[in-house]
């Protein structure tokens, strides 16, 4: 069995028990003037020097939610998930682009190495491009633009071939309405044509 506690004794222990003292005053516990002229690496290092560094991490982001300058960490949202991925496939695609910016680049590095001038291979790439009636229409224009000013040596100019003529678009078929209103015309008209005589 065991003894019977001392409850007087018991009592005065836990009646005169004080918390340790902190060995350093923290710069929280400051008046606010005295606080604004310290650095804030000194406060820092103070609250890390007693509290460590995690202890430290912590009661800045209690202090920081509790004025709300920080929000309490939320339910993960999955708008956010595919924000993040949306923005990271972006970011992706950025690289992307500038690699493929720097080969292009390198190839008409080569080009011009090799002897070809690099405008006229960016033009005959854009006219690649481009649908043959169009770049044909635009070289009549510009021939035409250039022998006006007076630019164009009729010499060298180039006899481009006309567009071709577009097909004409199928006719629908009519409707059975259409077809009747058509037949109620003609017998008009054949009607008409037999008063006449």
């Amino acid at each position: 069995m065991l003894p019977k506690a001392d409850t007087a004794h018991s009592r005065r222990i836990a009646t005169d028990w004080q918390p340790p003292e902190p060995p350093m005053r923290f710069a929280a516990a400051e008046p606010d003037e005295a606080r604004a002229t310290r650095p804030v690496e000194d406060i820092a290092a103070e609250l890390v020097g007693a509290i460590g560094l995690d202890g430290a991490r912590r009661l800045v982001r209690v202090a920081a939610t509790a004025s709300g300058m920080m929000l309490p960490p939320a339910v993960p949202d999955p708008a956010v998930d595919w924000l993040t991925k949306i923005v990271e496939r972006v970011e992706q695609l950025f690289a992307e682009r500038a690699q493929l910016a720097e080969e292009i680049r390198n190839a008409f590095t080569f080009a011009k190495d090799c002897g070809f001038d690099a405008r006229a291979i960016r033009a005959c790439v854009a006219d690649r491009a481009m649908d043959k009636d169009t770049r044909f229409e635009r070289e009549a224009i510009r021939t035409v633009y250039r022998a006006a000013l007076g630019i164009e040596d009729p010499d060298f100019a180039i006899e481009l071939p006309a567009p071709a003529v577009p097909a004409p678009p199928k006719a629908r078929k009519l409707t059975a309405r259409e077809k009747n209103y058509r037949q109620a015309l003609a017998l008009t008209a054949a009607s008409a044509a037999i008063i006449d005589q």
